[in-house]
């Protein structure tokens, strides 16, 4: 079905209605490769993004990637840059010493974003700016974001959105 082009009359014959193209799965365990270092994962409630990232993550941490999970209504109400945030928070919280910001630009620091929707509405183009700003400073630094609604999420051009359906 063309939705660019008006419905018409005509469209009500069942039999000219062609099945909608569908794209192939991509299998997620080889994140982050070429054309999916930056994901927005967009998916309804309880269809399992926290589980996901969650999965992703611990792939990860067997190889020479540092995920991290990020709390975005954290982030959000910290109010300061990925970077800060880890700093300040995730390593006092863990009792470690990570150098953060050589991790993110040797693209080993793989921050896992959840849940953009849990953010209040009025802060969320303040937080995209600051995913957007880490992007861009650390273009070597993959990463992935949770969200219900890809209407909410806007500036974030470098990345790709997929959707997870339901099983």
């Amino acid at each position: 079905f063309d939705r660019s082009r008006p419905s018409d009359f005509e469209d009500e014959h069942p039999a000219d209605l062609e099945a909608p193209e569908v794209n192939p799965a991509l299998d997620l365990k080889t994140f982050p490769v070429e054309g999916l270092e930056k994901l927005i994962v967009v998916a309804g409630p309880g269809y399992g993004k926290s589980a996901l990232l969650t999965a992703i993550g611990g792939l990860l941490a067997e190889g020479p990637q540092v995920p991290v999970s990020i709390s975005l209504a954290a982030l959000s109400k910290a109010d300061s840059s990925i970077i800060a945030f880890l700093t300040q928070h995730v390593s006092q919280e863990l009792d470690l010493a990570a150098d953060w910001q050589n991790l993110a630009e040797q693209g080993l620091l793989v921050p896992l974003l959840d849940g953009l929707d849990e953010v209040p509405s009025g802060a969320r183009p303040n937080l995209i700016r600051r995913i957007a700003n880490f992007s861009a400073r650390y273009p070597l630094a993959p990463w992935i974001l949770s969200v219900r609604d890809p209407a909410i999420v806007s500036g974030l051009h470098d990345a790709r959105v997929i959707e997870l359906l339901p099983l």
